[in-house]
């Protein structure tokens, strides 16, 4: 419908004539109007046109078009052909409808005006709402004319519209009564032609007791103005008046549409209030009363918590009132019900306390199809409660594959859906089901037993790997819950776990700072245990290991009744200690220290980055009676330590010292030496350091470097070798005073001080030593230059002496001989 200038029209008792407000120059130069009455001996059809059809109609044209039909007949009108100059942005000739006219004879501007067309868009069908149509051609002075229209007109019957027992003639007002008519078809007023504005139909259907309706929606078309239908709409009340309940309120396009009432009666009413153009045929529906349809008392059995939907013929919804059971049957049962679809929505718990999943067990099934898939008949199972409609079912079974139904089938969340589908077989009994709601943890293990317990098994016989998290996550984990998670790998296996997320209420006592907590427990083969961490808000666990020996990890997660959040998730490894021992030996960094009084514990490569899946360990065993003192020098690993050093979030890579594998470890990370972690004293002579990073990924940071001394608290520390710290009176060796390290515990650097003086007298010592072997030296040197001159001397005076005598017997000879 289009928007144009009215032309004011009048009509007398089947004369009509033209009042216009136009010059004389511009009145119609043709008598174009027409009448069309139905008479007893006339026809019941014929055709219109506009003037010279299908050549173009001349301009400054006002022509009349009237129909009348006989009393308790309908005007119908179709176009078959229709073109008028100008277009659907702007009329210039256009022809406009009044349908709904209740005589011949009325003021048109009086009446409701049921359309305006021009250009190439023609009206629909048209069917008068009583027994009178008028259609008005416009056109301008300086038209440029068009091929104009044609069509068909008939007379029909309104038979088809008086359904059941008129209350009024004035009004759409029906009832209709099963006693009358059992079967039947109800029409929208003007149906297939566009249903008028602004009207109010009303359709009482009236049943026998034990009777059921049903509707089925042949064909709806009515405006559509948004999801709860604002303007026009059909609405089915189940009951006789617009009190009872509503079972459906519809608008639009509906197509396949069936609705059934609760007992023997339904109330429909039509409202059209829309004023805007369109072009909307109304309704074809039909109704039926019977007493075959399914009893709704039989398929509940009367069980609390079991409803019918209301609108559908047999579908239910099972709701639990925590944890309980329910019985469902196909309908009819044990007995036969072919040629059916019954939809089961079995709904658990969810809330913020609640959260159930749905048990069903099948104690009798069959259902006959005419297909080994079951196509045509089955029992078909929605597991994740998604739409039965467009989804495929998790599991569909007939009595051809009866033998794979499984004892139970769980949901994957708080709704399971049931879809019954039979065959036109007589001989079936169709099924027999128990429904069972119990607490879902949303954890992915082996329940410990069939109770509601939050206690769940992860064995390494099934899986080497997996996860497990808080109940319900990602949604907020409930309050005032226990969840016990045991981790059992296989003699000489260890567990890891590592993190993705752990987000736990905080607490805000003074008193107790971890009431939602998650502890670890070491369990050793003999069952004994031992503390592997706990951990709250403020501690964001890293890596975890659980001891050698110890091939399970029992993990308790506890919420007090206050305060929730999300909770966490965690994987798990089961990991042979010969791999644990080759992770090491890759990494170079484990090592079992003995006998030493001191020395260094670095990570591998240090300063260098360290890597992913490391896992590293050390030991330090000193003298019995003595104890361990380690200090971070450098510490460089990614993560965060509070500044009061009781929060942590070591995530990705983490530091654990102990005193021996039996006690609870203190862990920490970051790059900032903060309270409580500037150093750690043995219990004994034996403590344990380990770190561990992240499987799958690490940032890498140079790691750390620690410095360990053995000392003890003996009061005799009066030997030479040994040194008594100042302030902590620790009594450490004297070989480990003035190595650049604070051997003597925090705010102690004693054993540091006075060695700048030390090294002064040390070097005059030196020194002196030195001048004295020189001095000594050069005098053994003179002494021995000495008597090598004296004894030279001796040689030549002794030589002389030897000459002499020689001498002096050669003359004596020689006398000797004279004489």
């Amino acid at each position: 419908m289009l928007s144009c200038p009215l032309v004011t029209i009048a009509m007398g008792s089947f004369l009509l004539f033209t009042l216009t407000h136009t010059s004389q120059a511009e009145q119609p130069v043709y008598d174009c109007d027409h009448m069309y009455i139905h008479t007893d001996d006339g026809s019941l059809n014929g055709t219109f046109s506009s003037p010279n059809h299908p050549k173009p109609y001349p301009s400054n044209l006002q022509c009349i078009y009237t129909f009348i039909a006989k009393a308790n007949y309908r005007v119908k009108l179709v176009f078959n052909s229709f073109l008028l100059s100008g277009s659907s942005a702007k009329c210039e000739d256009y022809i406009d409808v009044y349908s709904m006219l209740e005589k011949p004879d009325i003021d048109l501007l009086s009446q409701p005006l049921s359309g305006r067309y021009c250009a190439t868009a023609s009206p629909n069908t048209v069917i008068s709402l009583h027994n009178v149509v008028v259609i008005v051609f416009h056109v301008r002075e300086k038209s440029r004319g068009a091929k104009g229209f044609s069509g068909v007109y008939s007379f029909i019957p309104d038979l088809m519209y008086a359904v059941g027992t008129q209350m009024s003639p004035q009004k759409c007002h029906f009832v209709i009564y099963s006693s009358q008519k059992a079967k039947g078809i109800i029409y929208s007023p003007t149906y297939p032609g566009k249903y008028p504005f602004n009207i109010r139909c009303v359709y009482r259907l009236i049943g026998e007791p034990h009777q059921r309706i049903r509707l089925e929606f042949e064909d709806f078309d009515v405006y559509f103005g948004g999801d709860h239908c604002p303007y026009d709409s059909l609405t089915v009340y189940d009951g006789d008046s617009y009190h009872a309940p509503i079972v459906q309120k519809v608008c639009g396009l509906q197509q396949s549409l069936e609705l059934f009432s609760e007992a023997e009666n339904l109330y429909l009413e039509f409202v059209s209030n829309n004023q805007m153009s369109s072009e909307h045929r109304g309704f074809k529906i039909a109704y039926e009363f019977s007493q075959r349809f399914v009893s709704i008392d039989q398929l509940n059995g009367g069980q609390f918590g079991i409803t019918h939907l209301r609108g559908t013929e047999c579908d239910l919804r099972v709701q639990s009132s925590k944890e309980n059971e329910h019985v469902i049957m196909s309908p009819n049962y044990p007995q036969s019900y072919p040629s059916t679809t019954c939809t089961y929505i079995l709904d658990g718990l969810q809330g913020a306390q609640d959260l159930e999943k749905v048990l069903i067990h099948f104690e009798t099934l069959q259902v006959t199809s005419n297909s080994k898939d079951c196509e045509d008949a089955y029992v078909a199972i929605f597991l994740n409660g998604q739409d039965w409609k467009t989804e495929i079912p998790d599991a569909k079974f007939c009595s051809a594959n009866v033998a794979t139904l499984p004892d139970t089938l769980e949901s994957l969340n708080p709704r399971m859906t049931v879809v019954l589908r039979t065959s036109n077989n007589s001989n079936d009994r169709g099924f027999k089901a128990v429904v069972k709601f119990e607490t879902d943890f949303g954890i992915p293990g082996t329940p410990a037993s069939d109770s509601n317990e939050c206690t769940f098994h992860f064995n390494s016989l099934s899986e080497k790997e997996g996860t497990f998290n808080s109940p319900r996550y990602p949604e907020n984990y409930p309050v005032d819950t226990v969840c016990i998670y045991w981790l059992n790998g296989k003699i000489g296996e260890r567990v890891r776990i590592y993190f993705d997320q752990f987000v736990l209420a905080p607490s805000f006592s003074k008193i107790d700072r971890c009431a939602d907590r998650l502890e670890l427990y070491n369990v050793f083969s003999n069952n004994r245990e031992t503390l592997l961490g706990k951990y709250c808000a403020e501690n964001y666990p890293g890596p975890i290991l659980s001891a050698e020996n110890a091939n399970r990890i029992r993990a308790i997660f506890i919420a007090d009744a206050k305060h929730t959040a999300t909770g966490f998730r965690a994987h798990y490894q089961f990991i042979p200690q010969k791999n644990i021992n080759a992770l090491s030996e890759r990494s170079n960094c484990a090592a079992r220290i003995v006998g030493s009084i001191s020395g260094t514990i670095v990570t591998p490569n240090f300063p260098q980055r360290y890597v992913k899946d490391m896992v590293c360990h050390w030991e330090i065993r000193v003298r019995i009676g003595y104890r361990i003192l380690l200090q971070p020098v450098v510490l460089n690993v990614e993560g965060m330590m509070g500044d009061d050093g009781k929060s942590s979030n070591c995530r990705s890579a983490v530091i654990r010292i102990k005193n021996d594998s039996s006690e609870y470890s203190k862990e920490f990370c970051g790059e900032k030496v903060v309270p409580g972690i500037r150093q750690f004293i043995s219990a004994k002579n034996i403590m344990h350091i380990s770190f561990l990073t992240h499987p799958e990924k690490v940032n890498g940071l140079s790691g750390f470097n620690f410095s360990w001394t053995e000392f003890t608290m003996d009061e005799k520390c009066n030997s030479p070798d040994l040194f008594r710290c100042n302030f902590s009176k620790y009594c450490i060796s004297s070989k480990v005073r003035c190595n650049d390290l604070i051997d003597c515990g925090e705010g102690d650097n004693s054993d540091e001080l006075h060695c700048k003086v030390q090294e002064k007298e040390e070097d005059r010592t030196v020194l002196t030593v030195g001048i004295t072997a020189t001095v000594v030296v050069v005098t053994i040197l003179i002494v021995i230059l000495i008597s090598v001159k004296r004894h030279q001397r001796m040689k030549r005076a002794q030589k002389r002496l030897s000459n002499r005598i020689h001498l002096n017997v050669n003359r004596l000879a020689e006398h000797t001989q004279v004489l």
